[in-house]
This record gives structure tokens, sequence and C-alpha cells, in this order.
């Protein structure tokens, strides 16, 4: 029998591919076209996270703000010049600085309320004015000069004391005469 086994098997096969239908015996037939079967999956949902907003809130002048401008009284042109602010005690202590910009404008920032003086610095223009001035009217009342032995070396226009309350903003214009 074991010279006819491989002949025999043979026969069975024929046998069986010739008397099935196809897909029967080997499974389905195969397809041409591949097919998708569709599997759930999970949906992704953006999910939004507040950002914190800013709020910004009102910031008060610390003491109050002293603004003006510098201008010659006869023709309205901008003095680019110094300005000091001083506290007004006994010693007229010096506080602060700024130089007026190219069109004649300062600001001081006053920390606290209070009282102040503020110096306009005309020393620059001592050799082309021979009468140097400001207008009382406007609040500026005062000549300081500060020698050095015998030497001018400050020559100031000053306001009468300056009252300064939380959040106040004062405008102190100074117009120079130079005759």
């Amino acid at each position: 029998m074991k010279k006819y086994y491989p002949v025999f098997l043979l026969m069975v096969m024929s046998f069986l591919i010739i008397s099935c239908g196809p897909g029967q015996v080997f499974g389905p037939p195969p397809t041409l076209t591949p097919t998708f079967t569709p599997v759930p999956t999970a949906t992704l949902v953006p999910t939004l996270t507040p950002t914190p907003t800013l709020t910004p809130t009102p910031t008060a002048i610390p003491g109050g703000l002293i603004v003006g401008r510098v201008t010659f009284a006869k023709s309205d042109q901008p003095v680019q010049t110094y300005l000091y602010l001083e506290l007004d005690d006994k010693d007229r202590t010096d506080l602060t600085s700024t130089k007026t910009d190219e069109n004649g404008y300062y600001s001081f920032l006053i920390e606290e309320p209070g009282s102040y003086y503020v110096n306009v610095s005309v020393m620059g223009l001592v050799n082309s004015c021979k009468n140097l001035r400001a207008d009382p009217i406007d609040g500026w009342n005062e000549m300081f000069e500060h020698y050095y032995g015998d030497i001018l070396v400050e020559l100031s226009i000053n306001t009468s004391p300056i009252s300064v309350v939380v959040g106040e903003k004062i405008k102190l214009d100074c117009k120079i005469y130079c005759d």
C-alpha cells in the first residue's frame, strides 16, 4: 500500500476538487478588492481651559504730578533747561531734577503729598539777557542766585511753595522774560 499511497492521495484530492463547488472545501473564493470593516474608535473632543485674564487696575499717582512748559514770554519759543524739585522744609532739600524736552515740556512725579518748590535754571541765559525774570502772575516769583565767592554759579527762577495732594496733576508753565 505504500507504493500506491501518493497516487491514492492525488486521486482523492482531484475527486474533491472536481465534485465540490467553489469555496466549499477550501473556503470562500478570494475577492479582488479589499473590504473595510469599520472599527469603533474614541472621538477626541477638545476641552478649553480658561486662560486667566489680567485686568489692569488703575494706579493712582502716589503723591501727585507737576507738569508744565518753559518758554520765552515774547516769542513762545521753548527753553531747553534744567528744573529742580525741592521739598518745602527748612533746608529746601533737593529731591530730583529733570530737563525740558525739545518743546520745553517737563514733568515731576511726586512720591508723597506735601509742599514743594520748583526751580527753573536760567544760568545759560545770564550772558544773553540784561533783565531776566519770570511772570509772578504764573506763580514764579523768586530769583535765586547762588554764588561761590564772587562767582555766580547758579541762577534760577523759583515758585512759591506748591501744595500737592494725592492724585493731583498741577500744570505750571514758566514764561521767561529776557530783555
